[in-house]
Parts: C-alpha cells; sequence; structure tokens
C-alpha cells in the first residue's frame, strides 16, 4: 500500500459535520483533509491524489456535481 493509501478528502460546507466526519475518519488510522466549498476541494483534490473524497453535493459555489465532473 502507497502512502497515500489511507487519506481521505472531505469536501463539506457544514463545518460541524466535517469535524464529526475527520473525527471519526481519524479514529479509524485514517489522514484526514478537508475543504469547505467546492473550489477548495477541487484544488485540494488536484494537487494531493488521496484513496477517497467524501463529497457533498450542496456546496456554494461550485457544487459537489459539478467537482464530480457529473
Amino acid at each position: 500500500m502507497g502512502e497515500d493509501a489511507r487519506s481521505v478528502l472531505v469536501v463539506e460546507d457544514d463545518r460541524e459535520i466535517a469535524g464529526l466526519v475527520k473525527l471519526h475518519l481519524q479514529d479509524t488510522g485514517c489522514r484526514v483533509d478537508v475543504a469547505y466549498d467546492g473550489a477548495s476541494g477541487l484544488q485540494k483534490a488536484l494537487g494531493s491524489p488521496c484513496s477517497l473524497v467524501i463529497l457533498d453535493l450542496m456546496l456554494p459555489g461550485i457544487g459537489g456535481w459539478s467537482c464530480a465532473g457529473v
């Protein structure tokens, strides 16, 4: 497994939800990065590959569907 095998990006504009998701993922041993809007989430995803992206679909600015390329 590579260094980023357990890295997760959480893109969620609700800071409480993002914090809870981050906390639970960290408890399982994942390295977690958080973005609070679609633009910064897209930038982080392109700049640093990760194993999993948890993406809110209803984000301010660039929405989750646009980030996902759908």
